[in-house]
C-alpha cells in the first residue's frame, strides 16, 4: 500500500556551501551576474566569500580519449621515448606547446602503462602487444 508521505534527506551544509562557492567562482571566472547574490547566501551561511580560492579555468585541448588515442598511435610507428612521443603530440595538435604536451603525455603514459595497453623499458614505450 504506497504512502503518500515522502522523505527526503536533508541536503549537507558542506555540499550547499561547496555549490555556492562553485557557483561563485563561475560567475568571477566568466564575468557574469549575480555574485552579489551568491555571496549573500554564503554569508548567511557563516562563509566569508572571499577567503574562498577560485581555481583556474583549464583549457581542455583533448577531448574524451583523444590524448590517450594520439598516444597510442605515436607509439604505433615503434617504441619511443616519452619526449619524442610528446614532441609528436604536440607538433599535429594545434596550440600546445611542448612543456605542456609534455606533462599531459607523461600521465597518459603511466594511466596506459597500468592498463596494460603500453610497457616501459629502458627508457623506451612500446605497446603491449609488440615484443
Amino acid at each position: 500500500m504506497p504512502s503518500d508521505r515522502r522523505y527526503f534527506r536533508p541536503i549537507k551544509e558542506d555540499t550547499i556551501i561547496d555549490v555556492l562557492s562553485y557557483i561563485r567562482a563561475e560567475i568571477v571566472r566568466d564575468g557574469l551576474d549575480g555574485l552579489e547574490h551568491v555571496d549573500a547566501l554564503l554569508t548567511a551561511r557563516g562563509v566569508d566569500p572571499e577567503a574562498r580560492h577560485i581555481p583556474r579555468k583549464t583549457d581542455r585541448r583533448f577531448k574524451r580519449g583523444m590524448l590517450r588515442a594520439a598516444v597510442l598511435r605515436s607509439l604505433a610507428d615503434g617504441p619511443k621515448t616519452g619526449r619524442e612521443i610528446a614532441e609528436d603530440v604536440a607538433t599535429k595538435t594545434e596550440g600546445l606547446s611542448a612543456k605542456i604536451a609534455y606533462k599531459r603525455v607523461y600521465i597518459c603514459l603511466h594511466g596506459l602503462k597500468a592498463s596494460g595497453s603500453i610497457k616501459h623499458c629502458c627508457s623506451f614505450w612500446k605497446l603491449s602487444a609488440t615484443e
